[in-house]
């Protein structure tokens, strides 16, 4: 996801996007604890809390999934610093694959807050990748 615009003191947003709402990584680097189910949007989803395996690290997070399909539908963390990240997705179906559709974020610090949204479309899947795109400068 690209961000435009970013004040110098929010510079550290992208890497925590990706780092904090990378689904594959938080095996490896948080213990999850199953929570009480949660409603959203009408159904009831799987809520895990997400600890972290280090004693470095002071972040907590809470994950809402859909059990009719294992879509990620919120993402709560509390950061250190104050800092909190609310993310919600929404997912369509794209020929056999669920793929998200849009997504809303909202970062809140002790000095600023950031709202945002996005709308993903016009997927092309399993179109190979013009090799171009990886060549280094």
């Amino acid at each position: 996801m690209r961000f435009a615009n970013v004040p110098g003191y929010m510079s550290g947003l992208p890497k925590a996007y990706a780092t904090l709402l990378n689904v594959g990584a938080w095996p490896q680097k948080y213990k999850a604890t199953m929570l009480a189910p949660q409603n959203f949007n009408g159904h009831a989803d799987v809520a895990l809390a997400l600890t972290p395996k280090s004693s470095r690290s002071t972040d907590r997070g809470v994950v809402l999934v859909n059990p009719s399909n294992w879509t990620v539908d919120q993402v709560s963390w509390n950061l250190s610093g104050g800092v909190t990240l609310d993310m919600t997705e929404s997912y369509a179906d794209v020929g056999s694959y669920r793929v998200p559709s849009s997504q809303s974020l909202s970062v809140h610090t002790p000095y600023a807050t950031a709202d945002g949204s996005a709308t993903l479309q016009n997927y092309a899947l399993n179109i190979p990748i013009d090799s171009e795109i990886f060549a280094q400068e």
